[in-house]
């Protein structure tokens, strides 16, 4: 995690991103870090962890890690959020692997490497659709 200012840490979305590879998750807290604080997970238990006790805005999940995979991931967080915007993120991609993140509830799904004006367009895109949905004073 980075450290936050009062500032940034009372105004900026917090977002969990949940990858096993310590590269990705590095490369995007680089991309996001100057917008939004940043809780990081190395796996699903982990995550859904850091959901109970952080409550963050949204999620970036990986969709193949170890243990329970990020499908399975998002079944769980599911259970525990109906609403919580999560972006899927798949190194190896397919149309089958897409349409079960969507029918379980995935907000958007993206494929790696993304760039970061994607990665960025979907976050603010996702948060600003909760947003929308929980009024302007959600976050």
């Amino acid at each position: 995690m980075i450290p936050q200012t009062a500032e940034s840490s009372s105004v900026a979305p917090c977002l969990l991103i949940v990858d096993d590879d310590d590269s990705v998750r590095e490369v995007f807290r680089c991309i996001l870090q100057n917008e939004y604080r940043i809780i990081e997970a190395s796996g699903v238990d982990e995550a859904l962890s850091i959901i109970d006790r952080e409550r963050p805005d949204l999620v970036t999940l990986d969709i193949r890690m170890p243990e329970k995979n990020g499908l399975e991931g998002l079944r769980l967080i599911r259970e525990r959020s109906e609403d919580l915007p999560v972006v899927m993120i798949a190194g190896f991609g397919s149309i089958d692997m897409a349409c079960e993140a969507m029918r379980l509830g995935a907000s958007d799904y993206l494929e790696k490497p993304c760039g970061p004006q994607q990665l960025l367009k979907s976050i603010r895109k996702n948060l600003e659709k909760w947003r929308h949905c929980h009024g302007p004073s959600a976050l």
